[in-house]
């Protein structure tokens, strides 16, 4: 019985131990660098709670597709993650969309047979903020900026 409980003791230290390195693996080390983005969402000259902000661009040298996004607080302000919390988005020209985006529950069906529908999306900006091929914002993010960005939203 000894002899069983000191195999079990090493062979889990030796899981524990060799499972919860932090080394970073090989996509991680893949990632391009981050910078940290800040900025702030105002609509007809107030600030825009809740809101989604998205930046997205294309890595000239690998041709690859990046996107960050943050959230709004309650004076409009945001902060961009690409792959962790307040990590920023990768340097270049980035199109930019904002949404803010809230859903209604449909009605119960007023039989068993009816399907219920789905929940009501309901947009509180205008709509061309939604897409890139439409905002018309854009943002350029540089390795030693300050990388503020403030967009006012009519």
């Amino acid at each position: 019985m000894k002899t069983w409980f000191i195999f079990c003791l090493i062979t889990g230290s030796t899981l524990w131990l060799g499972c919860s390195g932090s080394s970073p693996d090989k996509w991680t080390k893949q990632r391009p660098k981050t910078h940290p983005v800040m900025g702030r969402v105002e609509l007809d000259g107030l600030p825009v709670e809740a809101a989604k902000v998205m930046f997205q661009t294309t890595t000239p040298d690998t041709g690859r597709v990046y996107s960050a996004f943050g959230y709004t607080d309650s004076s409009g302000r945001f902060s961009l993650e690409t792959f962790t919390a307040d990590d920023g988005a990768v340097a270049g020209e980035h199109l930019v969309t904002i949404e803010k985006l809230t859903f209604k529950e449909a009605p119960a069906p007023t039989n068993e047979a009816d399907v219920v529908p789905p929940p009501q999306e309901i947009s509180h900006l205008p709509e061309r903020y939604r897409s890139a091929a439409s905002s018309g914002l854009t943002a350029t993010v540089t390795p030693d900026g300050e990388n503020f960005f403030t967009f006012s939203l009519e």
